[in-house]
């Protein structure tokens, strides 16, 4: 029997906090340019940027370069209204849905506060206007900018969804344009980073709240399971953010506002600032994938939309690689493989004490080429080096090449003419053995330092040669590197999205080979032993409750998932078989979907062959009704033409 260990990104409990009103001071006698406000003074008022029946949104400093927005809403106005007592309600949830959220692709809340008469919640400034405005302007957004747009859309609701939150009200009006660069070579366009803003109709949803069963949302947007909440009731969950997902894709680049039974209804609320035109017309061949993704996600089954989805998004990812001009590497092989392309690198290592390391990289190819992708490191175990795997990893390409991943894969230790080892040699240290770690001893410090291999030089070289998504990568290993993978991420929080790792060597400060390479790398201390050691660190495998690698240490709630797998040993059919599996789960960490898989479906890491037996064993069951049901069919009518 032998075990896989996943890490991942998962969320908060979804309860909805208690709501706290933050500082409160007198407030100013007047809103208007020029005047301080907070409790202390600290922020100027700016100038006026909208203004609604109740609140006022000027621009604002905190101190003297610092700018913000500030959001001012009236309650002292808003008290004479019949509703009230609601609308404070949706105001106060709004406050405590942003404080629970802080994300790049979001309109952050920096600070709230309440006055005599005023609330203030101090945002992001976003200057870019919203993307509505844009639409129209261009006659749709090209194919190139859209999917831009949605790939961020998609991380950032991704990451709403793993906080428990919904938001309900997704539309081009409530997404906002921080900056826009042009495209570069050989794409042309404009490319427009974005955030995702008005969490007013927003609302946390988790199994312990009550369901969700309000109408509320734009109509063009919203999903058929809102809608209908008046007239047949019902309830609905985080789906209901993908169709209007699907709607804002559909509409960013065809410029058609369609009714809620978009796409295939025959008739369009009008045309976006330009004349009627037929589907056809507006969407160009390099458009279908986006036509598609779009009415994938118009599905009107919830779990469906959520299927089709993971199914749909790897291909509309602006994610891709390929080689560029490079700095420092020399490319030795480079063969096609999937589509894509796997070389095998060579260059001079300053942090291996400048002994020459091989490294290999696939980049997938296709729709994927030339674009952004995320990175997936593999690490090998004792005795490997990087072709152990590209011989081997069949599988790994091919999924990698499905997915838009690109694999990097180097070497397990340094190697090469003055690289120091122990007499006579063995197999489980030195050459071949490197653990993954940074050696303090005199004998080998200068030379095995494979910690800051992995995680400083060798990105550094990834990113300087490839074409590659930046903050998005993923780590993983097999052995002694799925050991290392552990400990990598563990050491290094934030940097990678998510962590995996297939039959990792166990507890090393605890057995003899472990106690052995510790002691020649790092020293006789064994409290300098324990930062290498995993096992320390993870909690044990108690609780399906999954934690970000590096969010929180084991005590505050960080959890695993330990499968094991009956049957297989630790060679190469062992990884193949489940590589597949794992690239599945990083792809889902790295584009947010994981969070959108409901309790009731099996996550892609959580997915195994138990989940194929019983499926296997249903089905015959689900045949035998079907037979016994027409049976009956049968025997009915024919008593009924009978009688007649």
């Amino acid at each position: 029997m032998t075990a896989a260990v996943v890490l991942c990104p998962g969320s908060d409990d979804g309860r909805t906090p208690p709501f706290k009103r933050g500082v409160s001071f007198p407030g100013p006698e007047q809103i208007e340019p020029g005047v301080p406000f907070g409790p202390d003074g600290s922020y100027m008022l700016g100038e006026l940027l909208g203004q609604g029946s109740f609140a006022k949104v000027h621009g604002c400093t905190l101190g003297k370069e610092r700018k913000l927005a500030v959001k001012i809403v009236n309650i002292d106005n808003m008290k004479f209204m019949p509703d009230f007592a609601d609308q404070e309600k949706l105001l106060e949830r709004e406050v405590q849905i942003l404080r629970s959220l802080r994300h790049e692709r979001i309109v952050n809340l920096h600070e709230f506060f309440s006055a005599d008469k005023y609330w203030f919640l101090v945002m992001e400034l976003v200057g870019g206007g919203e993307l509505f405005h844009q639409i129209p302007v261009n006659r749709g957004l090209p194919d190139l900018e859209a999917k831009y747009i949605f790939v961020q859309l998609l991380e950032g609701i991704g990451y709403i969804h793993s906080k428990d939150v919904i938001h309900r009200d997704l539309k081009p009006e409530n997404i906002l344009i921080a900056h826009s660069r042009n495209a570069p070579p050989p794409d042309v366009g404009i490319l427009r980073d974005v955030k995702i803003a008005d969490f007013g109709l927003g609302k946390f949803a988790s199994s312990v709240d009550s369901p969700v069963r309000s109408c509320v949302g734009s109509p063009v947007y919203a999903a058929p399971e809102v809608m209908q909440i008046g007239c047949m009731g019902g309830t609905y969950d985080k789906a209901v953010d993908l169709w209007s997902l699907g709607a804002v894709l559909y509409v960013t680049f065809t410029a058609i506002l369609r009714q809620p039974s978009w796409p295939g209804s025959a008739t369009a609320r009008g045309p976006a600032a330009h004349g009627e035109a037929s589907e056809g017309a507006l969407i160009a061949p390099a458009s279908a994938l986006c036509f598609g993704v779009a009415v994938t996600l118009a599905c009107r089954r919830q779990r469906r939309r959520l299927r089709a989805l993971s199914q749909k998004v790897s291909g509309i990812a602006l994610r891709a690689g390929g080689p560029q001009a490079g700095a420092g590497v020399t490319v030795v092989t480079s063969t096609r493989c999937f589509g894509g392309s796997l070389q095998r690198l060579e260059h001079t290592s300053a942090v291996l004490g400048g002994c020459t390391m091989l490294f290999t990289v696939f980049v997938p190819g296709g729709l994927f080429q030339g674009k952004q992708l995320p990175v997936v490191y593999w690490l090998s175990g004792l005795t490997c080096s990087d072709e152990n795997f590209t011989q081997k990893g069949a599988a790994a390409f091919e999924a990698a090449a499905e997915l838009g991943l690109i694999l990097v894969i180097p070497d397990t230790s340094p190697r090469g003419e003055g690289v120091p080892d122990e007499e006579p040699k063995c197999y489980d240290f030195g050459v071949g053995a490197g653990f993954y770690l940074n050696a303090t001893t005199e004998k080998y410090r200068v030379h095995y330092n494979m910690l800051d291999y992995v995680t400083k030089e060798l990105p550094a070289l990834v990113a300087g040669n490839f074409s590659i998504l930046a903050g998005k990568s993923s780590i993983m290993g097999h052995s002694m590197g799925g050991h290392g993978a552990l400990t990598i991420a563990l050491k290094n929080p934030g940097m990678y999205s998510s962590v995996s790792a297939f039959a990792p060597i166990s507890n090393p400060t605890q057995v003899p080979w472990g106690k052995k390479a510790f002691q020649l790398y790092l020293g006789p201390d064994e409290s300098a032993w324990k930062q290498y050691d995993a096992w320390l660190e993870l909690p044990g495998p108690t609780s399906e409750a999954l934690g970000r690698p590096g969010d929180s240490r084991p005590e505050k709630g960080m959890a695993l998932t330990l499968r094991m797998q009956e049957g297989y040993d630790h060679s190469a059919f062992f990884i193949q078989s489940f590589i597949a599996d794992h690239l599945r789960f990083h792809s889902s960490q790295l584009t947010g979907l994981l969070s959108w898989c409901p309790e009731s479906l099996p996550a892609p890491s959580v997915y195994s062959a138990a989940t194929e037996q019983s499926l296997a064993a249903t089905a015959p069951r689900l045949r035998s009704m079907v037979v016994l049901f027409l049976y009956i069919c049968v025997c009915i009518a024919m008593q009924v033409l009978f009688i007649r």
